[in-house]
């Protein structure tokens, strides 16, 4: 069950991961900050 799941969400993270690297560069690109949805702040 555990590998099973694993062949649907490591696929599904790679592409997150991706959309969100292009959209990060778009913003540095126009020089805006750019934030990672769903991370955690440990320093402030």
């Amino acid at each position: 069950m555990i590998i099973l799941i694993g062949f649907i969400i490591v696929p599904l993270i790679f592409v997150i991961a991706l959309i969100f690297g292009i959209l990060g560069a778009v913003a540095a690109y126009n020089r805006r900050p750019f934030r990672y949805p769903f991370n955690i702040r440990f320093i402030k």
